[in-house]
């Protein structure tokens, strides 16, 4: 009986509590194209009127790839370029084969933080 009530703490403890959980978890996921990355969204939080992203090389975290910020009308994705003035895409040295992560940080009307998605994807494919 004692293991079942700790498991049960466990099992509560490792459910996410962010704003997003009513409707499921924030997320996204890209693809790669010509210009910045095509996005998709899912479970964005409600109330939320901004999406700020931001793409980081995992390999080399300092180099600044950019990102942009999007007003929040309900749409399902980002189109390829969106971010062209504002992003710079990934460029390793060959053979190299890099992790690139694209954090996306959803904000209400006064800046407050409801939730953060991020997805990683290698480039290049293959």
């Amino acid at each position: 009986m004692r293991l079942l009530a700790v498991l049960a703490v466990l099992m509560t403890s490792l459910i996410a509590t962010s704003p997003a959980d009513a409707q499921g978890t924030f997320g996204i996921k890209y693809t790669w194209c010509s210009g910045s990355p095509d996005i998709q969204l899912s479970s964005v939080p409600k109330g939320t009127t901004e999406i700020e992203f931001k793409m980081v090389d995992t390999w080399v975290p300092s180099y600044n790839h950019g990102g942009g910020k999007i007003k929040y009308t309900n749409q399902k994705s980002i189109p390829c370029g969106t971010f062209n003035s504002t992003y710079t895409g990934p460029s390793p040295p060959p053979p190299q084969i890099h992790d690139y992560e694209l954090t996306a940080t959803a904000k209400d009307k006064d800046g407050k933080v409801l939730a953060t998605a991020k997805f990683t994807r290698k480039f290049p494919e293959r």
